[in-house]
């Protein structure tokens, strides 16, 4: 093998090529101006650099420049049809930081990037990463001594020419990855590619927007109003007294559609559920938009919202640990008890609720916020001002929603997740009304075993546990609260 004076390979055409040395030269410097210079710019370098004007000179240069001329004194530009089929032809992904017709160190071919630390083309990075990864180079031979030039037409004829301009180039071979290594890489570029994809998403989706200066005192009048209508705030796990274990588990009394009630649990919960009707008016009392609406509209309001929002009131203080409710901040109940007590199936629902909420984390502005949107509630029968009632939920949910975006921005899909639990609250309230709409009320002071009392009016807001069985003592004390409702404008005005 002949060998320059500085120890590398001779790199040229087989041996009926004369001047090899000089030709070298000749390769060399145009390999150093490779990356960086336009055409116009190469062929003039090619000009001055034409002391030895042989075939080989040519063959090489015009592959390297990619100019089709067959000897060097044909010095004529390619046509703009050639440059736009070559175009075609290398077609893909380039890299930013690549020139536009940046070209391959080893072969001249158009170039796609940085592999093992040079600028080359796909076809001889696949050839480097098969040489290394499957020791191939042992066994490439050369059948002109080592001499052969390497170009893009040349390149596939010998192997191990195209194997050493690699290595002269700077190709690094410690790159090169085996299986496992390459399968790991992948992996993650994979995952690099799809955290990408979620970023730009999100980027598409847009800004989501946060409350305005109005939305905020909105917010801010709904908590408030709260706040100031929850029994024990945030303290009710520490306040909360537990139902004792044996009541409420042996229903003894006969209830509507075949059910149990027991008494004893029932006594208790009739003593929480007056104080809890006032607190759901109160809250209702404090809102401007409903102070607003006529007395009437009012009325229907609090009968269709007043059972939604008492069970949600239930459902945000319920207990994993105790697998317990809390009951108008004050009285923990299990779910036997609650069922026992006269709620029935209303009471799995209101449960299965309260688990599912445990897991939001609901803060006061958001259950103050979920209470206003069930309040005005345009859909229940016999409104007067639909539409009004329509805008002012929809000023809730819009300020709701901002609300969200500012609080809990980065959890997925937590806005219409918690619209779900509107339509679950719906759905108790629902329940409750259907099965109390035509209500058997049994009268244990007197001998009428069979009294039906249509409660048309009053029924929705009343919750179960007062219907399963009742006096005529406490059926007065409701009655009495029912007028203070009929009166109307001195009860919230």
């Amino acid at each position: 093998m002949i060998h320059t004076k500085n120890g590398l390979p001779a790199w040229d055409k087989p041996k009926h090529c004369p001047d090899r040395e000089h030709d070298w030269k000749l390769v060399g410097m145009s390999e150093a101006c490779l990356h960086r210079k336009s055409h116009a710019e190469r062929r003039s370098a090619l000009k001055n650099e034409q002391s030895s004007p042989h075939l080989i000179q040519a063959t090489w240069t015009s592959s390297i420049f990619h100019l089709d001329h067959d000897d060097v004194n044909d010095q004529s530009v390619p046509s703009a049809q050639t440059f736009q089929t070559e175009e075609k032809k290398c077609k893909g992904y380039i890299p930013s930081y690549l020139d536009k017709d940046e070209l391959c160190v080893v072969c001249g071919d158009k170039a796609t990037g940085y592999h093992y630390r040079c600028i080359t083309c796909e076809g001889c990075k696949g050839f480097f990463r098969r040489t290394i990864q499957k020791n191939l180079h042992p066994s490439y031979s050369c059948k002109y001594e080592g001499k052969c030039v390497i170009d893009k037409v040349t390149r596939n004829q010998c192997q191990e020419c195209r194997f050493k301009k690699c290595i002269y180039v700077g190709m690094a071979t410690d790159l090169v990855l085996d299986d496992s290594k390459r399968l790991a890489k992948r992996k993650l570029i994979e995952e690099n590619r799809e955290k990408r994809r979620r970023e730009e998403l999100q980027k598409s989706i847009g800004h989501k927007p946060e409350p305005t200066d109005e939305e905020w005192e909105l917010i801010k009048t709904v908590t408030e109003a709260h706040v100031a209508t929850n029994a024990q705030g945030s303290h009710w796990k520490q306040k909360r007294k537990f139902l004792p274990e044996d009541i409420g588990q042996a229903p003894i009394v006969n209830a509507p559609e075949g059910g149990k009630v027991d008494l004893e649990a029932f006594s208790h919960f009739t003593k929480i559920i007056t104080p809890a009707i006032t607190r759901v008016v109160d809250f209702a009392k404090k809102l401007p938009m409903f102070c607003e609406l006529p007395c009437e509209d009012q009325i229907i309001l609090l009968k269709g919202c007043c059972m939604e929002i008492m069970s949600l009131r239930a459902a945000v203080r319920y207990d994993p640990e105790s697998e317990t409710l809390t009951l108008n901040g004050e009285m923990a109940v299990t779910r036997g008890q609650l069922k026992n007590g006269g709620l029935g199936v209303v009471s799995d629902a209101i449960f299965d609720l309260g688990m599912s909420l445990s897991s939001f984390n609901l803060d006061d502005t958001e259950v103050a916020l979920l209470q206003a949107v069930l309040l005005m509630s345009s859909d229940r029968p016999g409104l007067a001002c639909v539409e009004r009632i329509e805008k002012y939920q929809d000023s809730f949910l819009l300020a709701f929603e901002h609300y969200i975006n500012y609080r809990k921005h980065h959890v997925t899909h937590f806005w219409p997740k918690l619209l779900m639990k509107v339509t679950d609250l719906r759905m108790i309230g629902a329940c409750h009304a259907s099965r109390f709409l035509h209500m058997k009320v049994e009268c244990f002071y007197c001998s009428w075993k069979c009294l039906r009392i249509r409660l048309t009016d009053f029924i929705l807001i009343i919750p179960t546990a007062l219907l399963g069985v009742i006096s005529f003592h406490c059926l007065d004390l409701f009655c009495l609260f029912l007028c203070c409702f009929v009166l109307g404008g001195t009860v919230w005005g």
